[in-house]
């Protein structure tokens, strides 16, 4: 681990790329902000960004923010009553921004099926017609603050020698308080809880960015690097987001992958104290930011209801490039059947590859981490919905 962490702190083009990543995350928050002064403040105390760099040289590359998200909660389960893939159950930043980023990758596949070019895929030979990245592009996730969960919980250096045996658990997000560690003997009546942000972030890096729905045209898409600013500790990032799940099996094209970290020393405009009663969400392409009501998951604007970003939406752009990249005849037999009928469920049971690499990874988190991963999709029922229109 030292070894590691000397070279990568030692890097200095690699602590530049860092500051890079982390000045044009929060300049684009600050100027998408601008279009909610009154919740500005609240709504930057923690904001997630994806980077896109893409290498147009050998030793040149650009990048550009193609998707933010801001917040710090996740709603309360009398939201989730008859959800039907409409609600937005985790908003915290880092999720926010990875759907928000899924937004892009559909933006990207639908330029490739309809005949146009995407700046960042291509189809690659052999691969059951799937896509991958093109050569020189890589994608980039900046965090204003360590992830919750096992990455956040010990970076007080007070604290650094104390509940060591609870170092590499999984870990947990409340409705209502403080989140703590999930025991493996989790009660079905406790209060409404979601996996944390570094829980999550350990499963990207082994099953990918990309999800279930778009592993059927992606191949699995990692991170390059994590890049964090307050409170940055590289021992517990390090170990809760990749070393506690070394020894995963490889299920080809899945594998554990270790993205590069990074910390900044920036100096960003003060973050609120208080907790921001919206999140938001933007991707390249959009005219604004999306503002979601935490205690719902919804959209602000009662007159759209639903956010671009909920289950739904998504489902609904998958069964249009699912559509789109039909030949025609197939296309036609598709539309007198009908598209919505099939169930979001079972659009993900097809994904049957990335569905045994999941398997593989809730066992080792079990064993590793302590605990089952939790599914409030399965506790709740959220994935039995059609897409009705």
């Amino acid at each position: 681990l030292a070894t590691v962490m000397d070279a990568e702190r030692s890097d200095p083009m690699v602590r530049m790329k860092a500051a890079n990543v982390a000045r044009i995350c929060e300049a684009k928050f600050d100027e998408l902000a601008t279009e909610v002064p009154e919740q500005a403040q609240k709504l930057r105390k923690v904001l997630a960004g994806m980077v896109m760099e893409r290498y147009v040289s050998d030793v040149c590359s650009t990048m550009k923010v193609v998707a933010v998200g801001a917040g710090t909660k996740i709603v309360s389960e009398p939201a989730l009553a008859n959800a039907k893939g409409e609600v937005v159950v985790d908003c915290h930043a880092e999720i926010l921004c990875r759907r928000a980023f899924l937004r892009y990758l559909y933006d990207q596949l639908e330029a490739c099926v309809s005949g146009g070019e995407s700046a960042i895929l291509e189809r690659r030979r052999g691969s059951m017609g799937k896509y991958c990245l093109r050569n020189g592009v890589s994608f980039h996730l900046y965090i204003s603050t360590n992830p919750c969960g096992d990455a956040a919980v010990f970076r007080d250096e007070s604290r650094a020698h104390s509940n060591r045996a609870s170092r590499g658990k999984a870990r947990v997000k409340v409705d209502a308080g403080m989140g703590g560690p999930l025991a493996s003997n989790y009660q079905e009546d406790a209060r409404f809880v979601a996996m944390s942000c570094s829980d999550k972030i350990a499963r990207w890096n082994y099953l990918g960015l990309q999800g279930t729905l778009l592993s059927v045209f992606l191949e699995p898409l990692y991170l390059e690097s994590v890049t964090v600013g307050n409170d940055f500790n590289y021992e517990h990032n390090y170990r809760a987001l990749y070393n506690r799940l070394v020894g995963t099996e490889v299920r080809r094209p899945y594998s554990l992958h270790c993205p590069t970290l990074n910390t900044v020393s920036l100096q960003f405009t003060e973050r609120s104290a208080g907790t921001p009663d919206y999140a938001v969400n933007w991707t390249e392409g959009d005219e604004k930011i999306e503002m979601i009501k935490c205690t719902t998951g919804k959209n602000r604007d009662e007159t759209l209801l639903v956010s671009r970003i909920c289950k739904k939406e998504l489902f609904r752009r998958y069964l249009r490039l699912k559509e789109e990249s039909m030949p025609p005849s197939k296309r036609r037999k598709l539309n007198d059947t009908g598209a919505s009928a099939l169930c979001y469920s079972q659009a993900k049971a097809e994904a049957s590859e990335h569905g045994e690499a999941k398997r593989v990874f809730c066992e080792s988190f079990r064993e590793r981490c302590g605990s089952v991963w939790l599914s409030n999709a399965e506790r709740h029922r959220l994935n039995s919905f059609f897409i009705e229109d």
